[in-house]
């Protein structure tokens, strides 16, 4: 008989003699509640604990290395492999930076306690450190790496691989060039494939995001709408036209407008993890021949807007910018018509 067919047994085994205990608690329960209601709550507290602790499987941290590179570090990503070892005990395997070295700590199975040991010794994460980043800057987030967000408590982390972004926004781990990444039950398209194509700037592929149909859609909604493209000018190219660095035409297309937008706004949030609430209005985009855009970059940056007040509010200082473009190419042409990242690699 093979070493499966073998453990199938013993695993019922375990979990009938947890049953039995469970009955017996509740004959206890039934008898005693009345005479020692707090004494009795504490003790099927521990007992519930003890049978989690030996019926359900721990944690294998070498599945943490599917998410791991070995190419450059991802700065303010970091991957946990958390196992309770005890009823107050557990055992912290940290990945910083997503690189495949790891340390290990074992802390006390308490969120004050657990903060301290990962994210200020093993992490060594900064606090904000100035009047913008105190006020601005989100907290560090945990997720599954799925995607799905996790409330910082113990119940929640322990016994599972995760994800800790300073950030506090979820984005998937390129891994290296050519690594996909499967991402499941995306609104109107199920499971889509997504392939690392570089890792400096992160950037994913994904076919077939559009059906033939969308794309018509938007194509309609918005041909008759194109205007000239326009720029938030930088510092030093104040009162220079738009049309020195951008020459297409542009349509801001509301969610409003088509329920298929609205569907694919539901679409991209599958996608990228990112709530619905967090995204622009589709810009729909066309270069004729000839057209451009030059070298830019789609968040703001801080450096570049010192003069400009406005937009420094707006993007509250940095800490609530752009932080993904999806791009759809809703066309083809024999040549051009691409995206060019000159740090790619």
């Amino acid at each position: 008989m093979s070493p499966s067919h073998r453990s199938k047994p013993q695993k019922v085994s375990r979990l009938n003699g947890s049953w039995v205990v469970v009955a017996l608690l509740a004959i206890v329960t039934a008898v005693f509640v009345r005479d020692h209601p707090d004494t009795l709550q504490l003790a099927v507290n521990h007992v519930l604990l003890k049978i989690n602790l030996s019926a359900i499987d721990r944690v294998d941290c070498s599945d943490a290395h599917q998410y791991l590179t070995d190419a450059i570090p991802v700065k303010g990503f970091h991957v946990l492999c958390i196992k309770r070892t005890t009823d107050s005990k557990m055992q912290v395997t940290g990945f910083k930076d997503g690189m495949l070295s790891n340390h290990s700590v074992e802390v006390e199975a308490d969120i004050d306690a657990f903060t301290h040991a990962v994210e200020d010794e093993m992490l060594q994460l900064l606090p904000p450190s100035d009047e913008h980043a105190r006020q601005f800057k989100q907290p560090v987030a945990y997720f599954t790496p799925d995607g799905e967000r996790l409330e910082k408590k113990i119940i929640e982390l322990q016994d599972r691989v995760v994800f800790l972004f300073e950030g506090g926004q979820f984005i998937w781990p390129g891994v290296r060039i050519g690594h996909k990444t499967l991402v499941k039950n995306t609104f109107g398209r199920g499971d889509l494939e997504m392939e690392t194509i570089s890792m400096t700037p992160l950037v994913f592929s994904v076919e077939e995001f559009l059906r033939d149909d969308e794309i018509d859609v938007i194509i309609d909604l918005s041909m008759s709408h194109l205007a000239p493209s326009g720029v938030a000018l930088q510092d030093g190219h104040e009162n220079r036209p738009a049309t020195d660095w951008r020459t297409s035409t542009t349509y801001w297309l509301e969610s409003s407008s088509h329920h298929i937008v609205q569907d694919i706004d539901k679409r991209t949030a599958d996608l990228v993890k990112v709530p619905i609430s967090h995204q622009e209005s589709v810009q729909v985009l066309r270069y004729e021949k000839t057209q451009h855009y030059d070298q830019h970059l789609d968040y703001f940056a801080v450096d570049h807007h010192r003069n400009s007040p406005d937009v420094l509010k707006k993007i509250e200082y940095g800490y609530k910018n752009r932080m993904i473009t999806v791009f759809w190419y809703m066309s083809d042409v024999a040549k051009g018509g691409h995206t060019n990242f000159a740090r790619a690699g």
